[in-house]
């Protein structure tokens, strides 16, 4: 993540004794643990041949935001958030001092931090050679950063996330039937999720999550429109005897030969490096998450890749493929579902049949006459207290509110198409 707010840096105008010590030592142990992937190889080859090995340095301190760490423009620092470190370890009342004091000395806590925010100091690693490469025309003039070049974060990210899933199945299982959670891995879960969608959908979706999320963001295609209009007022003010136009022709030309750049980057990324890496995570996270018993994310993922089967541009045999396993993944989901109900909690009984209902609305496949008559009841239930809830809460949550409108406008429809029933019956 990424700040352009002085705000942020008030906590770390304050040195600590231990501060390059423990920097030079997460700098050395995340590469190890970087390089153990192939998209961290090639990561580290490219920062070294321009960064000629100098690291950023990391700073930990607390800051009152969201973000898990940052990258500052003009320190060429990342900063890890204590405030997620300590939720990390379960800890609190910890200083700054006290945590760092701790990481620098004891050898097992700083592995166990290095292992699971890897991924989050990769993201803000990728920055920092961003900005060795580009310097400051990868920022808006205003003050803020090119959503472009969050791509680029955001796409590598997710590529090293798969890797190292790949490596690591157990752990993925884990993680995927909820046996485990931290805070810096789900982080990195969430994008890496969205890797599986149709390819123009996943980019979209690193845009809308961006631009939703931070603040400070613009492209490179309005920022070079507002250039070129820099550029033509500093000439006309030229010619009336005021500034001179030369250094905004110049940041112009810097910005079209950046845009070249890494619209190659992009476009290789989505025309040779997608089609490839979609399809493989798509497949990976379907088959551990049906083997971890995740069936509800198992069918979210297969009926939506059916649906946008045609966008991924795959060769017969590929569509056949795919088609075959989303199929097959509907067929195991039901007969689970058949099987297990009765073992099973409200709650997770619920999520299923939603789920496996949400599927066959999807791709058109008939919903098991075996569970028609749990639907009906949990989906009466489910409408009651979805209402009650709206009824008492007195805190807007805009994303929650969003998700439940959309489940309870699916329930009340699914209780009406398959049951005759109208609201007044609910």
């Amino acid at each position: 993540m990424f700040f352009l707010l002085l705000s942020f840096l008030n906590n770390s105008l304050f040195a600590y004794p231990q501060d390059s010590f423990l920097s030079e030592k997460l700098s050395a142990e995340y590469r190890e643990v970087i390089e153990k992937t192939e998209v961290g190889k090639n990561f580290y080859c490219e920062f070294d041949s321009i960064r000629k090995k100098r690291f950023p340095k990391i700073l930990l301190r607390h800051f009152s935001q969201s973000g898990l760490a940052y990258y500052i423009l003009g320190k060429d620092t990342i900063y890890l958030n204590t405030k997620y470190v300590s939720e990390f370890f379960g800890i609190k009342g910890y200083s700054d001092h006290k945590i760092i004091k701790v990481l620098n000395t004891d050898a097992r806590v700083r592995k166990e931090l290095v292992s699971y925010s890897d991924g989050i100091y990769f993201h803000e690693l990728i920055h920092s050679l961003q900005d060795a490469k580009y310097g400051k025309s990868r920022y808006i003039k205003e003050g803020g950063l090119f959503l472009e070049f969050e791509y680029e974060a955001y796409l590598l990210g997710d590529i090293y996330f798969h890797e190292k899933m790949k490596a690591n199945r157990k752990f993925f299982k884990d993680l995927l039937s909820g046996k485990y959670w931290d805070v810096y891995t789900n982080s990195e879960l969430d994008g890496y999720l969205s890797a599986t969608a149709a390819p123009s959908k996943y980019k979209e979706e690193i845009r809308e999550r961006y631009l939703r999320e931070m603040q400070g963001y613009g492209d490179i295609e309005s920022e070079e429109m507002k250039r070129k209009v820099r550029l033509e007022e500093s000439k006309l003010l030229y010619m009336a005897g005021g500034m001179d136009f030369k250094k905004d022709e110049k940041a112009l030309k810097e910005l079209e030969k950046h845009k070249l750049e890494y619209g190659k980057f992009l476009n290789d990324f989505y025309d040779k490096k997608l089609p490839v890496f979609g399809p493989e995570a798509f497949y990976y996270i379907l088959e551990v998450s049906t083997e971890a018993g995740n069936f509800p994310l198992a069918l979210e993922i297969s009926s939506q890749a059916e649906k946008d089967i045609a966008s991924y541009k795959l060769s017969p045999e590929g569509e056949k493929k795919m088609k075959t396993a989303c199929a097959l993944v509907f067929l195991q989901a039901s007969s689970n579902l058949i099987d297990r109900k009765s073992k099973m909690s409200r709650k997770d009984l619920f999520a299923n049949i939603y789920a496996l209902d949400r599927a066959a609305n999807l791709t058109g496949r008939e919903f098991p006459k075996e569970l028609y008559e749990e639907r009906k009841i949990l989906y009466k239930d489910k409408i009651k207290e979805i209402l009650k809830e709206s009824s008492i809460k007195s805190k807007k949550d805009s994303e929650s509110d969003k998700w439940k409108d959309e489940m309870l406008k699916f329930l009340i429809n699914s209780l009406s198409q398959n049951y005759g029933l109208v609201e007044k019956d609910l």
